[in-house]
């Protein structure tokens, strides 16, 4: 049905000590089900922390902290002070047809520089 809201449950890696203090990182999205799967993941590099140094995050759907490689990698973003590079690795969809409702931001790769 047009404008049934959907809401996907996103946690995160912490990405150093201090941040790792107000863990869990636990948020809730909520869209409209017509909303694009892009949206979601434009509204999720917003969220995500905006380090210092650069550093990589795994966009995986289906996977918990304890459970990542468990996960389907669904986007890459590359996220160094407040910019952010994009990588969708799936179809763009409607989030009506995205089959998860459960995604996990996984730290790939960070860089001190």
């Amino acid at each position: 049905m047009i404008g049934e809201k959907i809401e996907i449950t996103v946690e995160r890696d912490s990405f150093c000590m201090q941040d790792d203090c107000l863990a869990p990182h636990t948020r809730k999205f909520e869209y409209e089900n017509y909303q694009m799967l892009s949206e979601f993941i434009n509204e999720l590099a917003e969220y995500l922390p905006n380090p210092r140094s650069q550093i990589t995050w795994n966009i995986l759907k289906d996977a918990a902290l304890y459970a990542v490689a468990s996960g389907t990698k669904i986007a890459t973003i590359i996220k160094k002070g407040n910019t952010a590079e994009i990588s969708l690795l799936v179809p763009d969809c409607m989030i009506s047809e995205f089959p998860s409702n459960k995604v996990y931001c996984s730290i790939a790769e960070t860089n001190n520089m």
